[in-house]
């Protein structure tokens, strides 16, 4: 059941500030369990560099002209049709690379395209359930790698 204060449309309203708060703040949970469909909620400051550029022009296509999830279950992404899964990923336990908390660091180290598997590294906050707080980007630190906030709906 969640919680009535964190729901996806309070989500969907909060500012960068008040995301950071809550991924912060947010008891760790257990690991997501199923299929979670994905939606981009705010884009953060290091997407605005042009550096990234390239990568920020994948990821709005991506995150956010594209339906998109990711199934925990098979550990993979999936973009445009859940048949189309890809980003084998390992959730593992520990702390942020880019907030002072705890949270599952989602490594591609296996995935089968090992171009894109160096820049890919996720994060994800299970705040119930059925709902969890990510943020996306690219395998740098904070400040370069950290590039939107993301909610993930069960399915």
């Amino acid at each position: 059941m969640l919680d009535p204060v964190v729901n996806p449309r309070d989500l969907s309203r909060m500012s960068i500030s008040e995301l950071d708060a809550l991924y912060i703040s947010a008891p760790m949970r257990p690991r997501p369990e199923g299929i979670f469909r994905g939606r981009l909620l705010r884009w953060l400051p290091p997407a605005c560099k042009p550096r990234n550029a390239p990568f920020v022009a994948l990821e709005l296509v991506a995150f956010q002209l594209l339906p998109w999830g990711i199934d925990f279950r098979s550990t993979l992404w999936w973009v445009g049709l859940r048949c189309l899964q890809g980003g084998l990923f390992e959730a593992t336990e520990g702390r942020s690379r880019w907030r002072p908390t705890e949270t599952f660091r989602m490594s591609y180290h296996r995935d089968r395209l090992p171009f894109f598997r160096r820049y890919l590294y996720d994060e994800v906050k299970p705040l119930s359930d059925d709902l969890c707080l990510g943020i996306g980007g690219i395998n740098a630190d904070e400040g370069v790698g950290d590039h939107f906030y993301y909610l993930l709906e069960r399915r």
